[in-house]
């Protein structure tokens, strides 16, 4: 009986609690508590938000002053032993074709004439380096105005990201060297383009035909942009990163091999002779694509953006270091892969 009672009790009391919420006597309690985080949580993206307005504005700066003849800090090339630095390829093409062109002025006889000449290529030179840089403004603004939210800012655990930096006008910053090596490329089926060598023509017919760039990382931080237009017979075409153990003359990526890490039109990633297949990897063969890889090799992590769709990852390095960004290709293929940006991040 003494049972009952306590039951009855407990009962009453719970019905008691629950008539006082549903009366309101708390519910303004737990109002005034929810608005207090809402306020407080929009406060925290209001900030961050701020942040990356700031951090938009800054890049744009940083970009519209950038010296085009600054010297780059790049890594070790297949032929050098420590890092270096020097200008770029463009750099180098762009100082000498202002170099003959003020070699051909020189030779001109008359020296009021060619004092003249002179003192006029240096105005028109500075002229068209201003109108570069108001034309850096100029797309970043459309480029903002003409984006919807989604492809200007992207938010993840850590908050917004500034996503597209390229798209948007900007340069990246800690940008380096970075091409296609010819030496390192199979020249039977493949071409590096000798007047930019960020370019690759690719026309491939059989196996265990690699293109690698000239970087080798250890422990960097890099992304690297490019942009794939190519087709083939099937989906034997691959994009990614190869550990140095990688024999190249005997480890055809078409066997899902080892020490590698690299993903296929169809959306195929292989991760140390692992497969499986993630369709936001996948993409139009034929179809321009730009493909964003970003690897921390100090964390032995990676992560890739297939056009506008989410990035994937992160994705395990399963080597310690010594990696080189690479394509291949099987059977049948053509097209050409065009490096856009590398940086460290």
């Amino acid at each position: 009986m003494e049972e009952e009672v306590n039951c009855r009790e407990l009962f009453n009391s719970l019905k008691e609690d629950a008539n006082r919420v549903v009366s309101g006597d708390k519910i303004d309690t737990y109002l005034d508590q929810l608005t207090r985080e809402i306020n407080n949580r929009v406060e925290l993206i209001h900030k961050n938000l701020d942040e990356v307005s700031e951090e938009y504005l800054n890049l744009l700066l940083e970009s519209y002053y950038d010296d085009q003849n600054q010297a780059v800090t790049i890594p070790a090339t297949s032929n050098d032993k420590d890092t270096k630095t020097k200008e770029t390829g463009i750099q180098k093409r762009q100082r000498e074709k202002k170099e003959k062109e003020i070699e051909e002025l020189n030779k001109i006889s008359n020296e009021t004439e060619r004092n003249l000449r002179i003192k006029i290529y240096h105005l028109l030179s500075s002229l068209d380096e201003v109108s570069s840089q108001n034309k850096l403004i100029d797309e970043a603004k459309i480029g903002f105005e003409s984006s919807t939210i989604d492809k200007i800012i992207s938010i993840d655990k850590d908050g917004f990201k500034i996503k597209a930096k390229r798209k948007l006008g900007f340069k990246r910053k800690n940008e380096i060297e970075f091409f296609w090596d010819q030496k390192l490329c199979n020249a039977s089926y493949s071409k590096v383009d000798v007047e930019d060598t960020r370019i690759i023509k690719i026309f491939g017919t059989t196996c265990y035909t690699y293109y690698q760039t000239n970087c080798l990382f250890k422990e960097e931080d890099v992304m690297i942009e490019l942009e794939a237009n190519w087709t083939g017979s099937d989906n034997y075409m691959y994009l990614g990163f190869i550990n140095s153990s990688v024999v190249t003359t005997s480890n055809c990526m078409c066997c899902t091999i080892a020490n590698a890490y690299y993903i296929h039109p169809n959306g195929d990633l292989v991760a140390d002779g692992n497969r499986r297949n993630i369709q936001q990897l996948s993409y139009n063969k034929g179809t321009p694509t730009i493909i964003i890889f970003r690897a921390s090799f100090s964390t032995k992590e990676f992560f890739v953006q297939v056009g506008e769709k989410e990035e994937q990852g992160p994705f395990k390095f399963n080597q310690s270091s010594n990696y080189r960004f690479v394509s291949g290709s099987c059977n049948s293929v053509n097209g050409t892969i065009k490096i856009l940006s590398a940086s460290y991040i």
